[in-house]
């Protein structure tokens, strides 16, 4: 018996961005988010979050997180709609209040802004942090 939440691009849950919840894959390690080098520019991206063990998930709570150097979580909103992005807090967490069945399936946008005054080098520190209160069989 086991909590196995991860996030995939897709809703064929191919490729999740993260298996054991370690923080070792960044948010933007497969396309389409990318930018040109411009600062101001924003991406929406929708997330397919899944509950790939075998114990039903209570409380579920999404945090954007920057693993390393300064924190630019701030870059990053969440919503469970795209267009909730726009009153969305930057930086701030998500949270998933219904049970998550196995194989239950949660869906959320993820938009990020690079601020204008920035560059926006390769990012490789940003990411979802996914957390329970409680979880049963």
């Amino acid at each position: 018996m086991a909590v196995i939440i991860n996030v995939y691009k897709t809703s064929y849950y191919l490729d999740a961005y993260s298996v054991d919840g370690d923080l070792s894959d960044p948010i933007f390690k497969y396309p389409p988010i990318s930018f040109d080098g411009v600062g101001g520019q924003a991406r929406d991206v929708q997330l397919f979050l899944r509950n790939d063990g075998d114990l039903i998930v209570r409380d579920l709570l999404i945090t954007p997180t920057d693993k390393v150097d300064s924190d630019e979580s701030t870059w990053m909103k969440l919503a469970t709609t795209q267009g909730g992005l726009d009153a969305a807090t930057p930086g701030a967490a998500l949270s998933y209040g219904s049970d998550i069945n196995p194989n239950g399936t949660y869906i959320f946008w993820l938009r990020t802004t690079v601020p204008a005054a920035t560059d926006p080098e390769d990012k490789t520190d940003l990411c979802l942090r996914i957390t329970c209160n409680g979880y049963e069989s």
